[in-house]
């Protein structure tokens, strides 16, 4: 925390000293969020869909992030979910089989990301949903995937760093250009700005930057140029008492992925705990009770296919 203060104090000095009529506000957002994940840990519970479809309902999971210095880890644990409701030749996510509606979830989650490479475990259930009987509550487990990314890769990035905007940080590196500020009263500054959300795709974002609380990130959005809604929406409230500046509360809307946070606990260290668990979770083979397969997306063939190993079930 001593650490914190002191960086932050230097942070107000040149706050006094930077014009919001250029890209000023952008460089302290960068300069805060670059002071937040140089060191830290999160422990959150989410609320997020179960599956694609809105009948597929919602699971509460228990979230853990923590990073230093370039690299973040991960883990998720899903505690509970809705009774999925059965659902007749679905358009997109589970499928109807044998009469029954069978849709797949990932029940845990670990992601590693370093200066080297991005590394993203899914363990996955299988919910099973008669027409007559309905949801029996009985999942079953499904093949473990491994899938290896290029440094720096939107995928990976995107799973990870969605739990970390609803907290109002990590939104300087979405950003390319500040195109206007406007002063909306009691510290809060409107921002638009050009730049992208994981992907390569330009649009427009607003951003409500709230200058009187660390510059935390209270309200976003996120429409690319191609569209006419937007496809990111954020609002975020409640001030944590932790010792990292955050928000303890927030939403935020992907597309029709809707994903709520609420903060339990937060750190200006990295956690060495979760980094251990996700280092072996990711790549000690002993790992992995059953057969599992690995999508290298570092190593693509002549199709731009990624490489595929099936690792074989430990004896």
């Amino acid at each position: 925390m001593k650490k914190y203060c002191l960086i932050l104090g230097l942070l107000l000095l040149l706050a006094g000293k930077t014009s919001a009529e250029d890209n000023g506000l952008l460089a302290l957002l960068q300069d805060y969020d670059n002071l937040f994940l140089a060191d830290y840990s999160v422990d959150l519970k989410v609320t997020q869909p179960t599956g694609i479809m809105p009948e597929d309902g919602m699971s509460t999971c228990q979230v853990s992030l923590t990073g230093r210095g370039g690299s973040h880890r991960m883990k998720l644990a899903r505690q509970s979910r809705d009774a999925v409701s059965f659902v007749q030749n679905p358009s997109i996510g589970g499928k109807t089989k044998e009469g029954e509606y069978v849709v797949g979830y990932y029940a845990e989650q670990a992601i590693e990301l370093t200066p080297n490479k991005c590394k993203v475990r899914n363990d996955p259930k299988v919910v099973v949903v008669n027409p007559a009987s309905g949801d029996s509550g009985q999942d079953g487990r499904a093949q473990s995937l491994v899938e290896v990314y290029p440094p720096n890769h939107h995928d990976a990035y995107n799973l990870y760093f969605r739990y970390i905007l609803p907290l109002g940080r990590g939104y300087a590196r979405h950003l390319t250009e500040v195109t206007s500020v406007e002063d909306l009263g009691d510290g809060i500054s409107a921002l638009r700005g050009i730049g992208t959300f994981f992907s390569d795709k330009q649009g427009e974002w607003y951003l409500e930057v709230d200058t009187a609380h660390d510059c935390l990130v209270r309200k976003a959005s996120f429409r690319q140029y191609e569209h006419a809604m937007p496809m990111v929406l954020m609002e975020s409230s409640g001030l944590s008492n932790h010792d990292l500046p955050l928000f303890s509360h927030g939403t935020i809307k992907i597309a029709q992925y809707e994903i709520t946070v609420d903060l339990n606990n937060a750190s200006f260290n990295e956690n060495e705990n979760v980094k251990r668990e996700v280092a072996s979770r990711i790549n000690d083979m002993p790992e992995f009770e059953r057969g599992a397969k690995v999508m290298d997306f570092t190593r693509m063939d002549s199709r731009k296919v990624p490489r595929m190993l099936e690792l074989e079930a430990p004896k």
